[in-house]
């Protein structure tokens, strides 16, 4: 039988202090975290809490400190049209989502001490995104996860969960393995990062593990996935770290037209939430678009939610952006920050004014650009790019606009 390879893994942003996961699961656990893992309360809840839903003020999850410097050597730029987002805001806390199909168990539920709403995924089984129902030849995906360890110390261990990019029937059974399809993994029990594929008729394309430091259960809690595929070449990142670059891993030819979302043996009492999905195509051309064209838009551009502060994984995007500014001393840059119709007007024109101002002040700092070569502006939600009636829309609309002065 295939060994289902599934990813999941990532590093600590944040160094905990005590340690006790309270929760109401579905199945009603109410268990302490791992002491030895980062001592800190956090609390599931899939009850009425107090979740916070997706706005236009939401950016991406709270890094901590996390300096941008971190992840100089982070080179993932997510495509520049959104096909499909999904941070579950429309929802209700306890319910499967309406978007998604499993042959599993989840619920939504609300995290404390973070923001919106996470899909509970720790029944073992595959869980679809059913907005996906087919994958461009380059594409790049991200999505957010909390892992959570069980309380007692576990044995030999290799539950896990990830994604595998497949061909999938989606007339017929939206589950089966009997396609062509690549999945990845890290152990968080073995600290081994996985991969492997198959062809339609089983024969195996490629199959490799390689331990990576602070993959463990010890040192992972909240991460960051980005995958980017260009045709039959992946690579992938987990938080800065890029763990796999892999030219060959997609059996060809095969029409993949899925994402499947993946946990496996996980009979210890271990927890995976997820948010924040994200499929998007393209490579943006940065340098065409602000030079010859004179304006580029971006949503590469992550901030905390409800705030001004720029993500890390933002580097890449922030990086090309300077580069084109450091290669042409002349290129004098409107930046201005756009936000979706969520919330107050006054409040959103306020932060999306903020976020450019604080987009100005990284290219100071970060890449020594002049700052009288940039000025800033914000306008909120009132030049959306999409309609404002769906997730992928409001995704569209937060974004940060560069505009080529005079």
């Amino acid at each position: 039988m295939k060994t289902i390879i599934i990813l999941g893994a990532g590093l600590l942003f944040a160094q905990y202090s005590q340690a006790q996961f309270l929760g109401h699961l579905k199945d009603k656990i109410n268990q302490k975290v791992n002491e030895a893992v980062d001592r800190k309360i956090d609390k599931v809840s899939s009850g009425k809490g107090s979740a916070n839903s997706s706005s236009s003020t939401a950016g991406t999850k709270n890094e901590g400190n996390v300096s941008l410097k971190t992840y100089s050597k982070y080179d993932f730029v997510p495509g520049e049209k959104i096909i499909a987002y999904d941070d579950f805001a429309s929802d209700a806390i306890g319910d499967f989502p309406g978007k998604w199909n499993t042959n599993a168990s989840g619920e939504v539920m609300s995290v404390e001490r973070k923001t919106g709403k996470w899909l509970n995924v720790s029944k073992e089984g595959i869980y679809i995104p059913l907005a996906i129902k087919t994958l461009p030849d380059n594409f790049t995906l991200e999505y957010d996860v909390v892992f959570i360890p069980p309380a007692a110390a576990a044995g030999p261990n290799t539950a896990g969960f990830g994604f595998q990019l497949a061909h999938v029937d989606f007339k017929k059974d939206h589950f089966i393995y009997h396609t062509a399809y690549a999945q990845f993994l890290v152990s968080p029990y073995r600290g081994y990062f996985q991969y492997e594929s198959y062809k339609p008729n089983g024969d195996k394309v490629l199959n490799n593990e390689t331990q990576v430091t602070g993959l463990d259960r010890k040192h992972i809690q909240n991460y960051h996935v980005a995958v980017s595929r260009q045709k039959s070449r992946v690579r992938v990142y987990l938080n800065e770290n890029k763990v796999c670059d892999l030219p060959a891993v997609l059996p060809g030819p095969e029409n993949y037209n899925a994402i499947r979302f993946t946990t496996e043996q996980n009979n210890d009492g271990s927890n995976w939430l997820i948010t924040n999905v994200k499929l998007a195509s393209g490579t943006p051309d940065m340098r065409n678009k602000l030079l010859s064209e004179g304006k580029l838009s971006t949503t590469g551009i992550l901030f905390d939610v409800n705030a001004s502060a720029i993500t890390a994984a933002s580097y890449a995007t922030l990086k090309q952006i300077a580069q084109v500014l450091q290669d042409n001393p002349d290129l004098k840059v409107k930046i201005v920050g756009h936000t979706d119709s969520d919330g107050d007007p006054a409040a959103n024109l306020n932060l999306s004014q903020k976020r450019a101002e604080a987009v100005k002040a990284a290219f100071s700092k970060e890449f020594g650009i002049d700052a009288s070569r940039m000025q800033t502006d914000g306008k909120g939600a009132s030049q959306p790019l999409s309609a404002n009636t769906s997730s992928e829309g409001k995704a569209s609309n937060r974004r940060v606009e560069f505009i080529k002065v005079s």
